[in-house]
């Protein structure tokens, strides 16, 4: 009874020996490819992000921004002065219409020597001929006060020298 039992197979179930040798030479030739195809990927990387390709990169490009740094360093120069050329403008208080309304109505013989503005006082040294020119422009300063275009008019001094009345009104802008 126990001679018909054989756990031991007599038949190539994996086929025959030739079979096998060729599909283990079929493995190592795909394996070899496999193993080249990631050798030459490794190479290929490390020749793109090798130290030197990196240095060599960063030395051309330090070339090339040398060669734009003054201009670079000029236009940011300029741009910033402009800026603040522009913030300045922008806060600043505009004079223009008060001293339109100031210069409007003086006589051709009146001469406007001295015009200072600092922080919203203003100082006028006018001069003529005839005193009663004079009268007009100071009449004419204390209607703008009225009309509130500027405030607190005091006539600073009224002098006469080598035939001319010389004037200087101080006042406060609005």
């Amino acid at each position: 009874m126990s001679n018909g039992i054989n756990l031991i197979s007599k038949e190539n179930v994996g086929g025959s020996k030739k079979e096998r040798i060729k599909k283990l030479q079929n493995f190592s030739y795909l394996l070899l490819l496999i193993i080249a195809f990631l050798a030459i990927s490794v190479f290929l990387i490390n020749y793109k992000f090798s130290a030197s390709a990196i240095r060599g990169e960063q030395e051309k490009l330090l070339a090339e921004l040398t060669s734009y740094d003054e201009t670079v360093v000029k236009t940011f120069l300029l741009e910033n002065r402009i800026s603040d050329i522009t913030n300045i403008i922008t806060k600043r208080k505009k004079y223009n219409d008060q001293i339109k309304e100031i210069t409007n109505n003086s006589s051709a013989s009146l001469t406007i020597d001295e015009f200072k503005i600092e922080n919203s006082e203003m100082l006028i040294g006018v001069s003529s001929n005839s005193l009663e020119d004079l009268n007009d422009f100071l009449n004419h300063f204390l209607s703008l006060s009225e009309k509130k275009v500027i405030s607190n008019v005091v006539l600073e001094e009224l002098s006469l020298r080598a035939s001319l009345y010389n004037m200087k009104i101080a006042a406060n802008s609005l």
